[in-house]
């Protein structure tokens, strides 16, 4: 029964990877259902698992519904998604399960526009992917302050903001630099002047400045 629900689980993030999101929502719901099932009856004690087993599973899984939340952007239940993977995920003391669950939390709170609640779980997670010495989870964590800036129209500091996470994903071969590179690309395009279109003022939302220092390599959820 474990290993069919972590299946289930990784499963159903390829779907979601894929675009068939309602698909992976619906496989997630049931591997909710079988860890209920599991919890209700503690048939864990027939396989070489741990109840600590089951909790890190049902953390994954919460991790799992608040991503099909976001993609068919439905911010409330991910919200509730990725608050409940942080709850268990300090339960059971896994750094590296509550660095995802802050990221998703700041991705969840920057499509409601709550920009200040989005950078400080992104800098919560930048704070565990340092301690953790994760520079993928370092990156990942800048990018998306990158994304803050550029939501609230602040081309240039979103520029700025993504040469850090450029730096490492390149550093480290990894595949989520080009699509740095392409948002960066993007943000500057963007710097064009355009006469036709009026200014509107905005807040500037308060991002960190050690993300601004390529050096940190020293992290998009």
């Amino acid at each position: 029964i474990y290993e069919g629900i972590d299946e289930a689980i990784g499963f159903g993030d390829l779907l979601r990877a894929s675009g068939k999101y309602k698909k992976a929502l619906k496989l997630h719901q049931g591997a909710r259902l079988w860890i209920e099932v599991v919890k209700t009856f503690p048939l864990f004690i027939y396989w070489n698992k741990s109840p600590e087993d089951l909790l890190k599973a049902e953390c994954h899984l919460w991790g799992s519904f608040g991503d099909d939340y976001l993609a068919i952007r439905d911010c409330d239940r991910a919200l509730e998604s990725f608050r409940s993977q942080l709850r268990f995920a300090e339960h059971i003391g896994d750094r590296r399960i509550q660095l995802r669950a802050l990221g998703g939390l700041g991705a969840a709170y920057k499509l409601v526009r709550n920009y200040e609640f989005a950078i400080d779980f992104q800098t919560r997670s930048l704070a565990i992917a340092e301690e953790l010495q994760d520079k993928e989870g370092e990156a990942a964590a800048l990018f998306n302050m990158a994304l803050v800036a550029a939501a609230t129209k602040d081309r240039i500091a979103a520029i700025e903001h993504g040469r850090a996470p450029l730096a490492i994903y390149e550093l480290i071969k990894s595949p989520s630099a080009e699509d740095v590179r392409c948002a960066i690309e993007k943000w500057r395009g963007n710097l064009i002047p355009r006469s036709n279109k009026r200014s509107r003022s905005r807040t500037p939302i308060r991002i960190p400045r050690a993300i601004s220092n390529p050096g940190l390599i020293v992290f998009a959820r």
